[in-house]
């Protein structure tokens, strides 16, 4: 007798956490006393796998306690928690699992095997019209998310465009400044040229006749007071010129 009522509580138990799970919203009580029959208790530790992506999958998972992580290799795709479910879709196909499950915490999960599944499915049309309803459900979402990626898709390569385009321009000016950095180049050699010609080809012949100027200058006694004239006006204008070439340079 007391074996009898600590099942009757073990069943009920399960039924509630049935009832939260969305697949068996419609489902009525009998039919879920009957899955929950069904329904085996399996403990996880933390860091162990629940499943691996790849394996065949044949059975649903419900979280009684603890947390798990859906994940692909290191990438974590969400993290679930007690009353939650995963692998729901392995009810009705044997397709090799998508993504790994691993134990956050030490877990208690129950696990729904897809032949169990099926014995409670036959003939019951409202465990199958609650499939139905979860399966398009999931159908909208991907729709939903299929939307979001195409909007972000045209953004991100409206952007690769604009960027494509910044980059074209910055070439451009790249180019730009090459060219002006030659004809830069070009007058500074020019320049270079010029500052020879006037240092080599001007001042040292002016410094000559300067020197020249001014031994006339010491030898003044022996000119005559025009020569005298024609020597002061001489050197007057090759201190100009001296002066005007020293403010080129500087220059």
């Amino acid at each position: 007798m007391m074996d009898s009522q600590a099942d009757d509580v073990l069943i009920s138990d399960r039924v509630s956490i049935l009832r939260e799970v969305e697949i068996f919203s419609e489902t009525s009580d009998n039919v879920l006393m009957e899955i929950a029959s069904f329904l085996k208790e399996v403990k996880v530790k933390q860091g162990q796998n629940v499943f691996k992506k790849g394996e065949e999958g044949d059975a649903m998972f419900i979280i009684k306690s603890g947390a798990v992580r859906v994940h692909d290799g290191n990438h974590v795709l969400s993290r679930l928690k007690s009353g939650q479910v995963f692998g729901e879709f392995a009810l009705f196909d044997n397709e090799s699992r998508s993504a790994s499950v691993t134990a956050e915490e030490s877990t208690i999960l129950f696990k729904l095997e897809q032949n169990d599944f099926y014995k409670v499915m036959m003939n019951k049309a409202e465990v199958t019209k609650g499939v139905l309803r979860k399966v398009l459900k999931r159908i909208r979402e991907m729709n939903e998310l299929e939307g979001k990626l195409a909007k972000s898709y045209l953004s991100i390569q409206k952007q690769k465009n604009e960027i494509e385009e910044q980059n074209a321009n910055i070439l451009e000016q790249k180019k730009e400044l090459e060219a002006t950095n030659q004809q830069l180049l070009k007058l500074n050699e020019e320049k270079n040229q010029l500052i020879s010609i006037v240092s080599h080809g001007l001042r040292n012949p002016l410094t000559s006749s300067l020197c020249v100027i001014d031994l006339l200058e010491h030898e003044s006694e022996n000119l005559t007071e025009d020569q005298r004239e024609y020597t002061r006006l001489v050197h007057s204008s090759l201190r100009r010129m001296n002066s005007l070439i020293n403010q080129t340079l500087d220059i």
